[in-house]
């Protein structure tokens, strides 16, 4: 085992940043310095994450770093907002003002907030430093394996024919009630978790598609009906996983072209722009619904093109504030008394399907943010999860998901620049699902993951047995 020096250095300057702001924000006992202190540091957090990760060599985009990305975004965007903007007017509600009442509680969870993502990015820090061997080459480890980029597409189409008939039977459900009953009829529409697990394979399938496509044109073509598609699912209110998908196919283009120029930029600059927009308006249709937006078309996208839509954009989403709190109140008043770290292996359970009145208890408790007893339908948090399951130990179990999420990430990266389809077969559905852990739980999660892998092993094998590699190579 080598440890990178460049890596040692930015992991002890990271450590030492982390330790001095949380010793100042512990010494904080007003409500309103402590709001503000948080919110800069968060800021100052993002910047130096990013200088540091590129000092490494790592790329900006890199799963990791948009992992990093995302968790700012939904836990700081509102603390930030309310911080520094508090007299600017906002269609979303603010949590941190109308539901979070307790001051000590707040300031509470902001030391958590800020401490757990310090320690995610340290952990991430610490897994790329740490390597195997030197001369590391991430197809040495998987040259057992030989898959060739027309076997990865292969296995991408299979997984994508098993994945769309479910898919669509829970999008056009969801669609129809999205057009009868708004976005609260989308999120009513009920269907079994199994279905749910066999129709997520749909979005590591399109990603593991697109990678495994060589031909130029119909790579364009294919990935023009799959953002179609998705914005047109996403109309019904619901974005979460769609999102997510996207940002991972944005990943995968960003790594294949890491080389920008001012053109690029300047386009990348316009996209996150119409893509925030269009983020905006499916909030608006989740309040007002489809109908109201297809008849008033124009109005809303008219006001969504007026709004400062970077402030509108990370107030909206920074509504997960509110589950970490949630947890902070539920353990400080006794109304919540999880075990050490329950979630994590009582999520173990939902690989199996939920028969019986044990087996949907367990996977309920998996879950802990249902476990908060919230007159709300929270969200999960990663921030939230950790102190959850792990109380004031929650900082080193940080640490050691940061380790995970930078490894897988680092597979990623190094697969897509030394075109190591076999590491990308497994990682990219891994990282997809585990992507929205920062606004999820880890209990919904593990079933996605292992069934994903299992199908893909079995269709790997397949292959193997029948020679498929051999003839597609």
């Amino acid at each position: 085992m080598t440890i990178n020096k460049k890596s040692l250095v930015c992991t002890l300057l990271y450590l030492l940043n982390s330790v001095i702001e949380y010793a100042y924000m512990t010494q904080i006992d007003d409500y309103s310095f402590a709001l503000y202190i948080a919110s800069c540091l968060i800021i100052w957090n993002i910047c130096f994450q990013m200088i540091i990760w590129r000092f490494m060599g790592g790329h900006l985009v890199s799963p990791f770093m948009v992992f990093m990305y995302s968790s700012y975004l939904f836990h700081s965007g509102q603390i930030i907002m309310t911080a520094i903007f508090p007299n600017e007017h906002f269609s979303y509600i603010n949590y941190i003002t109308v539901y979070m009442p307790n001051s000590n509680s707040v300031m509470k969870t902001l030391e958590i907030v800020v401490t757990c993502l310090n320690m995610i990015f340290l952990g991430g820090v610490m897994g790329t430093g740490i390597k195997s061997k030197k001369n590391f080459s991430i197809k040495k480890v998987y040259s057992r394996i030989n898959i060739s980029r027309q076997g990865l597409l292969y296995v991408s189409k299979i997984l994508m024919i098993i994945a769309i008939p479910f898919r669509l039977f829970i999008d056009i459900q969801s669609i129809v009630a999205a057009i009868f009953g708004g976005y609260y009829g989308a999120i009513s529409v009920k269907y079994s978790g199994i279905i749910d697990a066999i129709a997520s394979f749909f979005y590591s399938a399109v990603i593991l598609y697109y990678i495994g496509q060589e031909n130029k044109k119909k790579r364009t073509h294919f990935l023009f009906v799959i953002v179609c598609y998705i914005l047109c699912v996403m109309l019904t209110g619901n974005r979460g996983h769609q999102i997510v998908c996207l940002l991972m196919l944005f990943v995968v283009i960003s790594l294949e072209n890491y080389r920008y120029n001012i053109k690029k930029i300047v386009f990348n600059i316009v996209l996150m722009y119409l893509a925030l927009c269009f983020i905006d308006v499916i909030y608006t249709m989740r309040e007002l619904g489809i109908g109201y937006f297809l008849e008033n078309l124009i109005e809303v996208l008219g006001q969504s093109l007026k709004t400062n839509i970077f402030f509108e954009t990370i107030g909206s989403f920074g509504e997960t504030i509110f589950t970490p709190y949630l947890v902070v109140e539920g353990l400080d008043n006794g109304t919540i008394d999880p075990k050490f770290g329950e979630c994590f292996y009582k999520s173990l359970v939902s690989i199996l399907p939920s028969i019986g009145e044990t087996m949907r208890r367990l996977n309920i408790e998996a879950n802990f943010a249902k476990m908060l007893n919230s007159w709300s339908a929270i969200g999960g948090s990663i921030v939230g999860e950790m102190y959850y399951n792990f109380r004031e130990l929650y900082w080193i179990f940080s640490i050691l998901i940061g380790i995970l999420l930078s490894k897988i990430s680092f597979k990623i990266t190094n697969g897509i620049r030394e075109n190591a389809y076999a590491v990308l077969l497994y990682s990219i559905p891994i990282f997809t699902n585990l992507l929205w852990w920062s606004r999820d739980s880890i209990g919904n999660a593990i079933r996605k993951i292992v069934w994903v892998c299992v199908c893909i092993w079995i269709i790997e094998k397949t292959m193997i047995r029948n020679n498929l590699y051999e003839k597609l190579d």
